[in-house]
This record gives C-alpha cells, sequence and structure tokens, in this order.
C-alpha cells in the first residue's frame, strides 16, 4: 500500500489498531496511501491525525500520523468433507 514518495518512520500495533508515523514528499503522496489503505483488503479505515510540512534541506516535506485497522480476511466455512 506504500507509494513511492513515501517513507515509513515507525509503526505500533495494538490489538487491531495500527499507528504510522512517516515522511512523504508532498501532501498529495500520504492521500495517495490512504485511498490505497482504503482499497486494501487486510487494512481499512485510515485516519490522518497529523500533518505537518516543513522545508527541510531545501526541500518541502510532510511528517505525517495516520491511524488504521487490521482486517482478518474471512475464511469460508467447511463444506463437511
Amino acid at each position: 500500500t506504500l507509494p513511492d514518495g513515501v517513507s515509513i518512520l515507525t509503526l505500533t500495533q495494538k490489538d487491531d489498531a495500527i499507528t504510522v508515523t512517516g515522511v512523504a514528499q508532498s501532501n498529495a503522496r500520504v492521500s495517495s496511501y490512504m485511498r490505497n489503505i482504503e482499497n486494501s483488503k487486510v487494512v481499512q479505515d485510515p485516519k490522518l491525525d497529523i500533518i505537518q510540512s516543513k522545508d527541510e534541506n531545501g526541500q518541502r516535506i510532510s511528517n505525517f500520523t495516520l491511524h488504521f485497522n487490521q482486517v482478518l480476511p474471512k475464511t469460508e466455512e467447511g463444506d463437511g468433507s
């Protein structure tokens, strides 16, 4: 789900809740990451907590904190064979 231009700095999980902090080349890259999460079968419900843009070494970067939930894939019930 991670697009080009986005790097994960930390990832923590408590039960099904996942928190990611990272850095992106732009806010649009963070938005792309969130869309990828929405389309995933194993994680869902992305919520952006913090996004801060700043200039670093002459480049504009966006630091972000994102929360989403892990989803366990549904398994098919056995047919009794």
